[in-house]
């Protein structure tokens, strides 16, 4: 997902860059290089049967480490630590699915500056909340809806919850 954004919303960068400058390129090779490591640690522990459990706040904050250096999106993480006990494993790589899903659409779509993935307990229910300060959309404008929205909401209906997107045109998006 990184490097696909990265490539889709940074192609003409290629076309700017001075001969001594870091190319595109280059970042995302070394992505591709971190992504086979990591694929590679993780069929050596399938192999071995060590596998570790799911951990939420690493995943969350090693997905931030790897949008930041290759777009120019700053996300924010907000996240209540008492609400990682009331997850279970499925729960927490859900939660890691649809904020992942999220900021691919704020890098690739919303021309984003800064995100803010915000993950709170109240009232007896957990709440994600993905804001951007992109572009936004006109929610009842006619347009074609793409993959990443409607995997958030299948991922969100598989866990018994409820979707709602806000968004204006010029005003970003946020998404509950």
């Amino acid at each position: 997902f990184v490097i696909t954004s990265y490539l889709a919303s940074n192609w003409q960068t290629c076309m700017h860059t001075t001969s001594g400058a870091v190319r595109p390129q280059d970042q995302s090779l070394t992505q591709l290089n971190v992504l086979i490591r990591e694929l590679r640690r993780v069929i050596r522990e399938l192999e071995e049967g060590t596998i570790q459990e799911f951990d939420l706040l690493s995943e969350m904050y090693a997905m931030v480490d790897s949008y930041e250096p290759l777009s120019k999106l700053a996300i924010e993480l907000i996240i209540q630590s008492h609400v990682l006990k009331l997850l279970t494993q499925e729960e927490q790589r859900e939660v890691f699915n649809i904020s992942r899903e999220a900021i691919n659409n704020c890098v690739r779509h919303a021309q984003a500056t800064r995100a803010t993935i915000r993950l709170d307990h109240s009232k007896a229910k957990i709440r994600l909340a993905i804001m951007d300060n992109g572009v936004g959309f006109s929610p009842t404008e006619t347009q074609p809806r793409g993959y990443g929205l409607s995997n958030i909401q299948n991922r969100i209906k598989k866990l018994g919850g409820q979707l709602r997107v806000r968004s204006r045109k010029g005003r970003g998006t946020a998404i509950v």
